[in-house]
């Protein structure tokens, strides 16, 4: 049974609410922000490829050595059952808001082809040549991530197997992460120094996958209990994260690489829950809470802001702050509802109904 990683958890939780203040228009409450370019501090692309880094190295842990011929089907309906159930709900939802709203003359959607709706609802709007306009505006990341559990992991595993990967040292398992962390780096270069879609094609899928990859060559390092690094450099790291997210917006657009570059590393660390303070921040209950509802958090804020941006016009002038506070309030709660009430209740139905004894 894999140790559950406190840290990581809260981490995800951290990222997650990151990404919904930036899509919920953080601007609003500190225009000076926009102006001077803080809110774009908080790199939301380096966000999500943290969370492809986490879930290659969770997935790693998990089923590095049990993925088989035998248990292929149990994998797959425990991913199926992970991502799809809420997915199905959001995207539903998404396409009543658009008909609603279309009556009665609120901007809340724009117009859906139906014929896009079931490369939406198997997740495979994004995968290339298939790449079509996505209804939730963060699905992108959940169809790539769909493609990776059944591609990218599966050759993955086979692949070390073959090559034998487990004989290989520690310090090129790192160097193999940090090379799939450069190359997700260069996706992003792509994408906002060369104007390629990162959300489209083959630059999203390299994306994806490199960060994948880098998460579970740290899995394995991690599995073999490897450290060099004292407790100190969990915050040290963390601060060179911040700080490359910093210079990117203030320096060079080039500077997040060094973010990427520690990101693998810094991930790593955090794994071994040792007494430093990123560890205690992100071990809190408010980070823990987050993270374990992040994906909900992921898939319904932009659902809100759909709402909310298509409803404000009508609305009486609201204080930014206020405005802020209650559209992350709203937006915590029904995250919480849906995973207590949609996410947990059909992970469990699908996993006991269609799992291989």
């Amino acid at each position: 049974m894999v140790k559950h990683i406190n840290s990581h958890t809260g981490l995800r939780g951290f990222l997650a609410l990151l990404v919904t203040a930036l899509h919920l228009n953080i601007d609003l409450v500190f225009p000076a922000f926009k102006e001077r370019g803080v809110s774009n501090w908080f790199n939301g692309a380096l966000c999500v490829d943290i969370f492809f880094i986490l879930s290659g190295f969770i997935l790693c842990l998990m089923y590095d050595e049990k993925l088989s011929p035998k248990t292929a089907r149990n994998y797959v309906v425990a991913r199926v059952a992970r991502i799809f159930p809420l997915h199905t709900v959001c995207l539903l939802v998404v396409f009543l808001m658009y008909l609603v709203g279309s009556k009665l003359g609120l901007d809340i959607g724009k117009d859906y082809k139906g014929s896009d709706f079931f490369s939406q609802l198997f997740l495979i709007h994004e995968w290339f040549p298939l790449s079509v306009d996505q209804w939730i505006k963060t699905s992108w990341s959940v169809s790539f991530e769909w493609l990776a559990y059944l591609l990218c992991f599966p050759v993955f595993v086979f692949l070390s197997r073959r090559c034998k990967l487990s004989d290989i040292s520690n310090n090129s398992l790192i160097s193999l992460s940090i090379i799939s962390g450069a190359v997700c780096f260069l996706t992003y270069i792509a994408h906002y120094e060369f104007s390629l879609s990162r959300t489209t094609g083959l630059i999203g899928v390299v994306r994806c996958f490199s960060g994948f990859l880098s998460g579970c060559f740290i899995a394995k390092a991690f599995s073999r209990g490897c450290i060099k690094l004292s407790p100190k450099w969990d915050d040290i790291l963390f601060i060179c994260v911040i700080v490359a997210c910093i210079l990117k917006e203030t320096v060079s657009p080039y500077a997040i690489g060094l973010a990427y570059l520690l990101a693998p590393v810094w991930i790593l660390h955090l794994a071994y829950d040792r007494p430093s303070f990123s560890v205690s921040f992100f071990s809190s209950r408010l980070m823990m809470f987050l993270g374990i509802i992040s994906y909900s958090l992921y898939l319904i804020h932009p659902i809100v802001g759909k709402v909310f941006y298509g409803l404000h016009s009508k609305l009486p002038n609201i204080n930014g702050v206020i405005i802020i506070a209650l559209l992350l309030g709203v937006t915590i709660i029904i995250s919480h509802w849906s995973y207590s009430l949609l996410e947990m209740p059909s992970r469990g139905f699908l996993r006991k109904r269609f799992s291989s004894k």
